[in-house]
């Protein structure tokens, strides 16, 4: 008896004991991943910066500044890339803000609860679909019927950020209070007033947060 006591003691130590090691297991692997991805970034801009010195540096301004992009016969000219990023850029935002807003008022305001579900779902799939993907679909469908331009650049563009901008400017505005609407309500304001003057307005924080994150990914997907 007093055996079987001493035995089933030291097993709840040992029990006990594992169960206290795994929150800090946890804890520390949770530290370690933290720390590798604050370190990522500065750690890449050193790799870039290292490897391309030689080239910046070699280069006079103008000659960066350039318009021929000829790297096999030793022009760099960056101007066109800047320029052309930049314009794709932002007509891709100028179409997709509009149309992001638009959606997130609706599923937000207007759209029954199981309907919200169901298209915040497939925005989902949208928004984490490879930028590959669009990429052929405007290589292979937009450019034989628009052709290669600007204007045809910007509109894959905001097929491909529109879910993005949506499903951020919907969390922005989920996080308003429930009574906003009524209290727009007790004001005598229509649904449409009350979104244009006190749900919009409350949100212009986060929603100008939504736009720069978009605008980072618009940026990153046009170079």
């Amino acid at each position: 008896m007093a055996s079987d006591s001493g035995d089933s003691g030291r097993v709840g130590m040992v029990g006990g004991s594992t169960r206290n090691a795994e929150p800090r297991l946890r804890w520390a692997v949770t530290l370690l991943l933290g720390v590798a991805a604050v370190l990522i970034a500065p750690a890449v801009l050193f790799y870039l910066g290292f490897e391309g010195a030689e080239l910046l540096f070699s280069r006079r301004l103008p000659e960066l500044l350039g318009t021929r992009w000829f790297p096999q016969e030793g022009l760099i000219g960056i101007l066109p890339l800047v320029v052309g990023t930049m314009a794709i850029s932002g007509l891709g935002l100028a179409l997709a803000v509009p149309l992001g807003l638009g959606t997130a008022i609706t599923l937000r305001f207007y759209a029954s609860a199981r309907l919200a579900h169901v298209l915040e779902s497939v925005l989902g799939v949208m928004g984490g679909m490879p930028s590959v993907v669009f990429g052929l679909f405007g290589t292979f469908w937009l450019v034989p019927h628009l052709g290669a331009s600007l204007a045809t650049g910007a509109l894959v563009l905001a097929a491909m950020t529109i879910p993005t901008f949506s499903l951020l400017a919907l969390a922005a505005l989920r996080q308003l209070p429930d009574g906003l609407m009524s209290d727009g309500a007790a004001l005598g304001l229509s649904r449409g007033r009350a979104i244009l003057e006190l749900a919009l307005p409350s949100a212009r924080s986060a929603l100008f947060g939504a736009g720069s994150l978009t605008l980072a990914r618009s940026l990153g997907e046009t170079l």
